[in-house]
């Protein structure tokens, strides 16, 4: 298994990786632009581009989640070093 700090250092670089951010961005605004393009009537569509938002919010927050994980536990390593 991965350690904290290379998942975070890994989930580090797919945040900034320009085509993902490109992808999610692009998720993004499809799903808004189907919900306010959509009628009365169309609210499963709106339901289904609601998802779409939640499901890329949630893989980002997932990666910052890592991101914070590594840095608390490369916090931690240093810590638990220095004690005499």
């Amino acid at each position: 298994m991965i350690d904290a700090e290379a998942r975070a250092e890994h989930a580090k670089r797919l945040l900034a990786d320009t085509l993902l951010t490109e992808v999610f961005d692009a998720v993004e605004a499809a799903a808004i632009n189907v919900w306010r393009t959509t009628s009365v009537a169309q609210a499963a569509e709106r339901e289904i581009a609601w998802q779409s938002l939640k499901a890329v919010e949630r893989v980002r927050g997932a990666l910052s989640g890592m991101v914070d994980n590594g840095l608390i536990e490369a916090r931690r390593a240093v810590q638990t070093s220095s004690r005499p």
